[in-house]
């Protein structure tokens, strides 16, 4: 890990990453070209894996599906996870200062560590704290909260004017007040709270895509903030009265009154449970409302059928998943050697769903 990499190292190395990226997409490589963001046409570069066969290796260094069968094959294979290997002999690259050798240049995940971020643990750790949040996070314990919710995006609505960006203006800041709400955020902390989520759109890109070096600076610099700010919360919050009482701390108070897990502190897995929520869930219902409401005004009488019904909000939500899922590339890491689709997958391989 390059954890210590000065900025102008880093900015070299991002480059570096970002041009072979580029070279590879000129290749006509659909992964590659999905990488580098190329084209609007998301669809287009679907069918352009899917047309590689059921599972392909890219030039981008990964084995690449499309395949419906495949992914659901590939999500359900133990085998695989999305915690990517150890980086070779376990030594960082480049000297003590954490300057690269011009002739070995660290992967993304090394360069830009984005160790706050807690979207490459073992599939076991995410069962383990979906088991052990379900108290929770279940549709039946979340209930409670879904009034307040529907204000945030209420009170958000009706505070924009006439013209206005309905992803900047709208969606997003009603999801991120949302967010506060449920997580029991302080409202003293709503402002930094909603100005570090803005610093950190589109972080989940740069687990995949080297971003430029000022929005690197800005990620380096906002989540260790962001996470402090959780930890915080944590620290400080309130045994709720009643489960399923919306009021004090909220989930932070919630999550901090559920035992302990296989000897592990209580307090760590409600920090990374709420590292979640704010940083992979905000961005993932920000882009889902925007994709769908985008598909209704695109198909004006799904839009009065739902307006006369709304019941039919999760179907729409259901739909928007299939057709416009936010999270388009999943990558998994083989933990030994396997078949997938008939293929020979090589120990510590990329499969990129």
């Amino acid at each position: 890990m390059v954890a210590s990499m000065t900025d102008g190292a880093l900015g070299r190395v991002l480059l570096t990453l970002r041009g072979v990226q580029w070279i590879l997409g000129t290749k006509g490589d659909p992964y590659a070209l999905l990488l580098r963001a190329a084209g609007d046409d998301r669809a287009e570069l679907g069918r352009s894996v899917r047309a590689r066969g059921s599972l392909y290796w890219s030039s981008a260094e990964a084995w690449v599906t499309a395949d419906r069968a495949v992914v659901s094959a590939a999500l359900a294979d133990r085998r695989l996870t999305p915690r990517p290997p150890g980086t070779a002999h376990g030594e960082p690259h480049g000297d003590p200062a954490g300057e690269p050798a011009p002739w070995d240049v660290p992967t993304l995940r090394e360069a830009l560590p984005l160790a706050e971020l807690p979207v490459a643990l073992d599939r076991e750790e995410y069962e383990r704290l979906r088991r052990w949040a379900d108290p929770v996070l279940g549709e039946r314990a979340l209930r409670p909260w879904r009034a307040a919710a529907v204000r945030a995006y209420r009170s958000r609505a009706s505070a924009v004017g006439e013209r206005f960006d309905l992803l900047d203006d709208l969606v997003r800041p009603a999801t991120v007040e949302a967010a506060r709400t449920l997580l029991g955020l302080p409202e003293h902390r709503a402002a930094r709270f909603a100005e570090l989520s803005a610093q950190l759109g589109g972080v989940l890109d740069a687990t995949l895509c080297p971003p430029r070096l000022d929005t690197a600076r800005r990620y380096r610099a906002a989540l260790p903030e962001l996470h402090a700010l959780l930890a915080e919360t944590i620290a400080a919050a309130d045994t709720p009265s009643a489960l399923g009482t919306p009021g004090g701390h909220a989930l932070a108070g919630w999550l901090t009154t559920l035992p302990a897990t296989e000897g592990r502190a209580a307090p760590a897995d409600a920090l990374t449970v709420c590292a979640l929520l704010a940083l992979v869930g905000v961005d993932v219902a920000t882009t889902l409302i925007a994709d769908a409401t985008a598909l209704l005004l695109d198909h004006p009488d799904q839009w009065k059928a739902l307006r006369k019904d709304p019941d039919l909000a999760p179907a729409v939500v259901a739909e928007t998943l299939r057709y416009a899922p936010p999270i388009r590339l999943h990558r998994l890491y083989a933990r030994q050697d396997l078949g997938l689709a008939g293929t020979p997958v090589a120990a510590g391989r990329k499969s990129s769903c």
